[in-house]
């Protein structure tokens, strides 16, 4: 019996073994092997310098820098890099005798680009030479301290865009690759406006509050942490939570297109002012001024008092600076929660003495019915359903109507107007258990009007008629 278990115990540790030897061990040598085979391997980390034909980064406490300007070098860019760099295969060294059969010539032209990266105790140095459209590889030279190779490599790395076939892929990556060793300075200074609160490990989620004046609308105010804005907000909007999040990543992570290293002095170069942010953390305050020229030339510059550089960004990059207090609002009609999950009930007015009882039965498609308790004056029309899609579409907040383009308070004068039977003819009225809506149909526009809460949804719509206000477009006569 011992022997029995001695001999089973001696299996077991053989079996673990070979598993360790043979499960593991080929895992490490896998690793190893696709390190060999990588012509460029780098870790970011670790690197000292980096060595391009027009740029130089250098690094200084724990980032590198551009030699030149002594800025922080963007590690986005530098990851980008790196990641393609990793992805140049070695698919054929050549040895000592091969070498002495090419002619340097056919191996690198005159566009060859050098490059190299400097690790404690370790030099990289390569040459991307030319490209060999038969086999789809281009030369590539690597030195290691005083070791010296020749190799043919290739790009796995991935790339985004559209290519007929593997050859055209092949040249895209090879001049993409030309293209990033080819960059200058300038190309890769962190050109982040809040890259000192970023150092400091601060997030977007850190801030408080911002106050925004600008030229296109009136001073606003909105506090992230208590979810208020100021102007307040209308009754029955909400704070819109998930645009704010948004906004904070767009306007935290904002990064302009160019950078200016000036004296403080020189901001008086900088004219008519569009729009001053102010920017509440819980220990740090921001101040962002926004302008239209700078020495006279043209565009959307800004300054801040985290640093005296001035900086450079296109319209788009710019939206923020330019924002509305109702870009923070739930600009929609807010229903039930339940909404969907019973019958729902509700009518629809075409005129003040004619309303039509209709009924949405609890099911898993979208159909609208007459209410089976309604009169007998309607008992010889049948509904459209296509207009009540649509009409339920903007109602509900979907597709095309997630939110309306601004919001206004109904006014007593406009309920005075529209209460006129002469203005009547492009109205609808929906009324259910928590809601009251009027729907009015403009040239442009439709004005969704929540009628408890005396607020307008005013929705831009142009020529689109998917929402109709006329009687004739969700009821046939039989």
């Amino acid at each position: 019996m011992k022997k029995n278990l001695s001999l089973t115990f001696v299996l077991v540790a053989l079996i673990a073994f070979v598993y360790w030897k043979e499960e593991l061990g080929g895992q490490k040598r896998k690793s190893i092997e696709e390190k060999n085979k990588q012509a460029v391997s780098v870790q970011m980390e670790d690197l000292l310098s980096l060595q391009l034909p027009n740029a130089s980064l250098i690094k200084e406490g724990n980032r590198l820098l551009t030699s030149k300007t002594k800025l922080p070098s963007s590690t986005k860019l530098l990851q980008e890099m790196i990641t393609i760099l990793h992805g140049l295969n070695i698919v054929r060294t050549f040895n000592t005798e091969e070498i002495k059969t090419l002619k340097e010539s056919d191996l690198f032209g005159p566009q060859t680009l050098a490059f190299s990266f400097d690790f404690p105790g370790h030099h990289y140095a390569y040459r991307l030479g030319n490209a060999l459209k038969l086999g789809q590889s281009f030369y590539v030279e690597m030195i290691h301290n005083q070791e010296k190779k020749l190799v043919l490599a290739n790009d796995t790395s991935p790339m985004e865009g559209i290519y007929k076939d593997n050859e055209q892929l092949f040249y895209q990556k090879y001049h993409r690759l030309r293209i990033l060793l080819s960059l200058n300075e300038e190309a890769f200074i962190d050109r982040r406006i809040f890259l000192t609160l970023i150092q400091k490990q601060f997030k977007e989620s850190d801030i408080q509050s911002i106050a925004i004046k600008n030229f296109r609308n009136r001073p606003f105010s909105v506090n992230f942490k208590q979810s208020k804005t100021q102007p307040e907000l209308l009754a029955g909007i909400k704070f819109n939570t998930d645009e704010s999040k948004k906004f904070l990543q767009e306007l935290f992570n904002l990064e302009a297109d160019k950078l200016y290293q000036r004296p403080v002095t020189e901001r008086k170069y900088l004219k008519n002012e569009l729009s001053v942010m102010n920017i509440k953390f819980e220990n740090q305050n921001v101040e962002i001024h926004l302008f239209k020229k700078f020495q006279n030339r043209p565009g959307i510059f800004l300054y801040t008092n985290l640093d005296s550089h001035i900086y450079e960004l296109n319209s788009q990059k710019g939206r923020p600076f330019f924002s509305n207090v109702q870009d923070f609002w739930e600009k929609k009609i807010h229903w039930d929660e339940d909404i969907g999950l019973k019958d729902e009930f509700f009518t629809l007015q075409f005129s003040p003495d004619k309303k039509i009882p209709l009924v949405i039965p609890k099911q898993q498609n979208f159909e609208v019915k007459l209410d089976p308790n309604h009169g007998p004056q309607y008992k010889n029309m049948a509904v459209k359903q296509d207009a009540f899609k649509g009409l339920f579409t903007m109602l509900l907040g979907m597709g095309k109507f997630v939110q309306a383009d601004r919001v206004s308070p109904l006014t007593n004068s406009e309920e005075e107007i529209l209460n006129d039977s002469k203005n009547r003819l492009n109205i609808l009225i929906l009324t259910a258990p928590q809601n009251k809506i009027r729907l009015i149909r403009k040239a442009d526009e439709i004005i969704l009007s929540d009628l408890i809460h005396k607020v307008n949804f005013h929705y831009l719509v142009g020529a689109d008629n998917t929402v109709s206000v006329k009687q004739n477009d969700y009821f046939e006569s039989l």
